[in-house]
């Protein structure tokens, strides 16, 4: 009988053919062994999937779901969690690296502080960088992380969206019930969705002061490409489910204070960086004038609030 695994490894892929390979061997390579590695091909149309099945055919930890039909970031996510078994979720892009010793690390910490979730620290590499030259980050057995009690005051980090990033953390399995990511974002703002989805949930979580992952910067990755609609194209869907799936879960107050960040962070994408890559300004225009039509003004202050309606009703 096959143990079962303590961790469950959620890979999602999309034509990343000159990069899987060495978040594959990453994988390979942790000194926690315990794992399963599941990997979710979104149709890619290069060369990934063979590069897959060739590195992962000697390996049982792994598992392959081979989409039929392009489904995006999320749904590739939700799939593999789907048939998950592990008591804790990592989820790892097919552009980034584990350090050699995450999970150990993670999952040592979790165990010591009975935190629900452990967050790490990542290095930024070049779209050249290679997993074989890794060296070892950092070698010492002290380790230094801060206990967060109160997760909820940390969804308005000013680093939004990057501190929401579920690459860089480790979940227990049982706060992320169904389908945690909008099927319907496919790309940016998957991972904010995600946050708010379990953060009411999460009791304790603690950040680690150590390295863990290696995120690659390259002009495909999600928040590194090129400026486009599509960076800003989920606020109208984002902010439409967000009333009846997010609302709910939080007091008054959170969720007032939570409208602020996110309404800034529409006009941030939607206005100021089309202007400043001089593109894009009517598609900007379009999402901000629908996403504005989904925000209760109820929320908002009194400056926000006339902001809104101009731009659900005048723009």
């Amino acid at each position: 009988m096959s143990k079962v695994p303590d961790v469950s490894i959620i890979m999602p892929n999309r034509c990343y053919e000159g990069y899987i390979g060495d978040a594959i061997r990453s994988v390979k390579n942790q000194t926690f062994t315990n794992w399963e590695c599941i990997i979710v091909d979104d149709m890619s149309i290069d060369d990934s999937v063979k590069i897959i099945e060739d590195m992962i055919k000697d390996d049982n930890r792994f598992k392959f779901i081979k989409c039929q039909e392009p489904v995006g970031l999320s749904v590739a996510r939700n799939k593999g969690l789907e048939i998950a078994q592990g008591k804790w979720i990592v989820f790892l892009n097919s552009d980034d690296c584990l350090v050699k010793d995450a999970l150990e690390r993670m999952l040592a910490v979790a165990e010591k502080t009975g935190a629900d979730v452990v967050g790490s620290q990542t290095i930024p590499v070049a779209t050249k960088w290679r997993y074989d030259s890794l060296r070892d980050i950092d070698e010492s057995s002290d380790e230094k992380f801060v206990v967060q009690d109160n997760p909820q005051d940390l969804m308005f980090n000013p680093r939004l969206p990057m501190w929401h990033s579920v690459w860089r953390r480790i979940y227990k399995r049982d706060l992320l019930g169904v389908s945690p990511f909008l099927p319907k974002i496919t790309s940016a703002g998957a991972d904010i969705w995600f946050m708010l989805k379990i953060c009411y949930k999460i009791k304790k979580l603690v950040e680690l002061e150590r390295v863990t992952v290696m995120h690659r910067i390259h002009d495909k990755s999600i928040m590194n490409c090129k400026f486009t609609p599509h960076r800003f194209a989920f606020f109208p869907v984002f902010f439409q489910n967000m009333r009846e799936e997010i609302v709910p879960n939080y007091s008054v107050e959170f969720i007032k204070r939570m409208y602020r960040v996110l309404f800034i962070y529409l006009m941030r994408e939607t206005i100021m960086w089309p202007r400043t890559v001089d593109m894009f300004h009517d598609s900007g225009k379009r999402i901000l004038k629908e996403a504005s039509r989904q925000i209760p003004l109820r929320f908002l202050s009194t400056k926000h609030k006339i902001l809104c309606w101009y731009f659900k009703c005048v723009i």
